[in-house]
């Protein structure tokens, strides 16, 4: 090869030094603020009390869990509903204060998990007052698009779908 060819291909060498260096900057950038984010994961479903030497029939709760899965420590201040179709409906979830249930509002620092246990039984009519009150007029559509929602303290909601087993409670009572 020629003299000018050289040239020619070593004149790419700063490119390609100064393309490797911004990409090596907005990596650091990016990987740097990741870690600032608030990351919670939430779930609600349907759970049985099992103890030993428990009668049955077993208690029954709703289980909503709010996991802190990133490196920020968050507060939570509010958990509630939402049901998304054409009109959208919001409701906050009273928390009883029991010996199962964590307190509102609450320090989540990294993996932590705190879990609220509301109790469904023929006193509390928990599932009969939410399908009143946020699936009708027809249930058996607005179940489908049930979400669980929690708020922080530096105002970001994250939402979650409910899980498969409190929704087939919630269609075991709807089709009664």
């Amino acid at each position: 090869m020629s003299q000018d060819s050289w040239l020619f291909i070593n004149s790419f060498a700063p490119w390609l030094s100064a393309v490797g260096t911004i990409a090596a900057v907005v990596a650091t950038i990016y990987f740097a603020k990741r870690g600032e984010r608030v990351r919670l994961k939430i779930s609600a479903g349907h759970r049985l009390l099992v103890g030993q030497g428990m009668p049955e029939p077993f208690p029954e709760y709703l289980c909503i869990r709010v996991v802190n899965i990133g490196y920020r420590d968050t507060n939570v201040k509010n958990i509630g509903w939402k049901v998304r179709l054409f009109k959208k409906r919001y409701a906050v979830q009273n928390i009883v204060q029991n010996q199962f249930s964590s307190k509102l509002p609450v320090l989540l620092r990294q993996g932590e998990e705190v879990n609220y246990l509301i109790p469904i039984n023929k006193e509390t009519n928990w599932l009969k007052r939410f399908c009143l009150d946020m699936l009708m007029p027809n249930p058996q559509v607005h179940i489908h698009f049930v979400k669980i929602w929690v708020t922080t303290s530096v105002g970001i909601t994250f939402e979650s779908k409910i899980e498969s087993s409190l929704k087939k409670k919630l269609k075991e009572l709807i089709d009664t």
